[in-house]
C-alpha cells in the first residue's frame, strides 16, 4: 500500500518535470531494507506519462537484463502507441550494460519523449554483471566494478532524453565512505540527486495497520497497533507481515501479541527479512558475519556495553567499540551516552527476538532432516559440528554421485580427525568463519570455511569474495595443502555462475542435503561421530533463549 510518501513522490514528480524543462538530474533514493522504496517508485511510474520500473536485484546475466529491458520497453511501446527501435543483441555482460544505457537513450529519441527507468536494487546488479565481466575478461572483481563505474559516469550525462532513478538498500554515507578510496565509484555518485526513504512515523504506522486488518477482517486495538509499531520501528513490510498472522487470530491484547511474536520468529518470512538485513550489514561492515553476530547477539542478551560485550565474547575492546559504531551508523543499534560508558541496544525488538530463536540442532527424532530453526546460530554449529571431529579415529569420507551434495565441484570430500578449530583474526580480507585442522599419521590438511545459511541463491559474488579471502590468507600463513568450503545450511542454493566460479577456483560447494549427508555419515563411526553426541533434553523456554 502507498501511505505516507507524498513528500517524496512529490519531490521525485518535480524533477522529471525538471527534465521535460531540459534539466539534467538524475536520482537515488536509499535506506533501510523493505521500508518502501518499491512501492515508492510503482506509485511514481503510476503518475507520470512515461516510465518503467526494472527489478534488477536477482538479474545475474547480461541476457536477463537486455531481456527485462526490452520487455518492459515493449509493454511501454503498446500501452502508449510507441515505435521500438532495432537493436542488435549484446555479446558480452559489459556490452549488455552499455546497452541498458543507450538504448533507453535510442527508444526516447525516437519517441520525442523523456522517458523515466527506474532501477530497484542497482547495487545488487551492479555487483552480479561486475561479477560475469570480472570472469569474462579475466580481471579481478575491484578492478571489473571499476570499470562498471567508469562508464557509467561517463555515459550518464550523455543520456539526455532519460531520467534515472535508482533505488539502493545501502546508506548513501556508507556509499560516500567507500567512494573515499575508489574514485570511480565517486564520480558516479556525483551524478545524483539523493533521498533518504525513512520508516514510517507512528500515525502513519498505525494507518496502514487499521487498513490492512480491516481487509483481513479483523481490526486490531489500539494498544495492539501501537505495540506493533515499537516491535516494527514502523518498517512497512515487517509491518505487513505481523498484521498478516495477527488479524486471522484475532489477537486482543498485548500479552497475546508478545507470545506470537515469539512464534513468529520461527518462520521463514521472518527469517528472510532478518537474513537480508544481516547481508547488509556484512556487505557495509569491515568485520565478517560471524563477528557481527557475536556482537548483536551479545547485545540481546543483555550485554550493552563495549567492555560487557568484549568480555562476554574474548574479544579486543576497540573491536567491538568500532563495530558497535558501525551499527549505530548503519541505524540498527541505538547509542545512549551516560556518564561512564556509552550503551548500545537493538533498534528493531523484533531482531532481537529473533536473534535469541532456537539454535540449529540435528534431531535426535529424525536424523535424516537438518533441524536449522533460523540459522542465526549456523556459524557456532559447524564449528561444533568439526570440534567434535577431534574424536573421530580415522576419515570420514564422503562419496558424490549425482550432484546433490557438493553441486559437482567435487567428487569426494575427505574429513581428517580434526586437530584445531579456530576462526582466524585479522583484517577483513582474511575474516573467513572459520579453520579447522585435520591430521592423522604425517597427513595435515586445512579446511577453510565460509558458512552460509540463506533462503535465496549464493550469487557469484559472494563466491568471489570467499575466494578473494582464501588467496590472501594461504599466501600470508603460508598454507599448503588446504580444502575451501562454502557450506549452504538453509533452504536457498547455489547460482548456476556460483557453482562455474567455485569450479575454476576449486571451492567445494556444500548443499545442505550434503551437510546432513556428513552429520549422518558420521553415524556410523564407531567412534564418536561430527555430529549426534547425546545431549541432555531441554525445554522449550531454554531452547528460545541459548544466552
Amino acid at each position: 500500500m502507498f501511505v505516507d510518501r507524498e513528500e517524496e513522490l512529490s519531490w521525485l514528480i518535480s524533477l522529471y518535470n525538471g527534465r521535460l524543462r531540459g534539466a539534467k538530474y538524475n536520482v537515488v533514493v536509499y535506506g533501510l531494507r523493505r521500508v518502501g522504496k518499491t512501492t515508492l517508485l510503482e506509485e511514481f511510474i503510476k503518475r507520470i506519462d512515461y516510465g518503467i520500473l526494472l527489478r534488477v536485484s536477482y538479474v545475474t546475466s547480461g541476457r536477463e537484463l537486455v531481456d527485462n529491458l526490452i520487455g518492459a520497453l515493449s509493454d511501454l511501446a503498446i500501452k502508449k502507441n510507441l515505435d521500438v527501435p532495432k537493436y542488435d543483441y549484446p555479446q558480452s555482460t559489459f556490452e549488455a550494460l552499455k546497452f541498458l544505457i543507450e538504448y533507453p537513450q535510442a527508444y526516447s529519441e525516437a519517441n520525442n519523449i523523456v522517458l523515466a527507468m527506474c532501477l530497484d536494487e542497482f547495487h545488487l546488479m551492479i555487483e552480479n554483471l561486475a561479477s560475469r565481466i570480472a570472469l569474462e575478461e579475466r580481471l579481478k572483481l575491484r578492478d571489473a566494478l571499476r570499470k562498471v563505474f567508469w562508464y557509467l559516469k561517463d555515459s550518464l550525462p550523455l543520456a539526455t532524453r532519460v531520467f534515472w532513478v535508482l533505488s539502493t538498500s545501502l546508506s548513501w554515507h556508507l556509499l560516500e565512505k567507500y567512494s573515499k578510496t575508489d574514485p570511480a565509484r565517486k564520480a558516479f555518485l556525483a551524478l545524483f540527486a539523493t533521498r533518504k526513504i525513512e520508516p514510517l512515523d507512528r500515525k502513519s504506522s498505525i494507518e496502514l495497520m487499521k487498513h490492512l486488518s480491516i481487509a483481513l477482517g479483523h481490526e486490531v486495538p489500539h494498544e495492539v497497533a501501537e505495540r506493533i509499531y515499537e516491535v516494527t520501528g514502523g518498517i512497512p513490510a515487517l509491518i505487513e507481515l505481523v498484521i498478516g498472522h495477527v488479524s486471522p487470530r484475532k489477537i486482543k491484547n498485548v500479552e497475546e501479541l508478545n507470545r506470537l511474536l515469539e512464534e513468529l520468529s520461527n518462520l521463514a518470512e521472518f527469517n528472510d527479512f532478518f537474513e537480508a538485513i544481516l547481508r547488509f550489514i556484512d556487505e557495509a561492515s569491515r568485520y565478517g558475519r560471524n563477528m557481527i553476530l557475536r556482537v548483536m547477539r551479545s547485545i540481546a542478551c543483555g550485554k550493552i556495553t563495549p567492555s560487557e560485550i568484549a568480555k562476554d565474547e574474548a574479544l579486543d575492546y576497540n573491536v567491538v567499540y568500532n563495530l558497535l559504531e558501525e551499527l549505530v551508523e548503519m541505524e540498527f543499534v541505538e547509542k545512549q551516552k551516560l556518564n561512564k560508558e556509552a550503551i548500545y541496544l537493538l533498534k528493531y525488538p523484533l531482531m532481537k527476538t529473533w536473534l535469541l530463536s532456537t539454535k540449529p540442532y540435528i534431531s535426535t527424532m529424525d536424523r535424516e532432516k537438518l533441524r536449522a530453526s533460523l540459522g542465526i546460530m549456523f556459524d557456532k554449529y559447524i564449528e561444533g559440528l568439526f570440534n567434535k571431529a577431534k574424536e573421530l579415529n580415522k576419515p570420514v569420507v564422503i562419496e558424490e554421485k549425482n550432484g546433490a551434495l557438493f553441486n559437482n565441484t567435487t567428487d569426494r570430500l575427505e574429513i581428517l580427525p580434526i586437530y584445531k578449530v579456530y576462526t582466524p583474526k585479522g583484517p577483513p580480507q582474511r575474516q573467513i568463519d572459520l579453520i579447522a585442522i585435520g591430521r592423522i599419521g604425517a597427513r595435515e590438511l586445512y579446511y577453510l570455511i565460509e558458512n552460509k545459511y540463506t533462503m535465496s541463491l549464493i550469487q557469484p559474488g559472494d563466491v568471489e569474495k570467499f575466494i578473494e579471502r582464501v588467496r590472501t590468507l594461504v599466501h600470508e600463513e603460508g598454507i599448503k595443502n588446504y580444502v575451501a568450503l562454502i557450506i549452504q545450511g538453509g533452504e536457498g542454493g547455489y547460482h548456476p555462475s556460483s557453482i562455474a566460479v567455485a569450479v575454476r577456483n576449486n571451492i567445494v560447494t556444500v548443499t545442505k542435503i550434503g551437510l546432513i549427508k556428513i552429520a549422518k555419515k558420521s553415524d556410523t563411526q564407531k567412534s564418536h561421530s561430527l555430529g549426534n553426541t547425546p545431549t541432555p533434553r531441554k525445554s522449550q523456554n531454554q531452547m528460545q533463549t541459548p544466552c
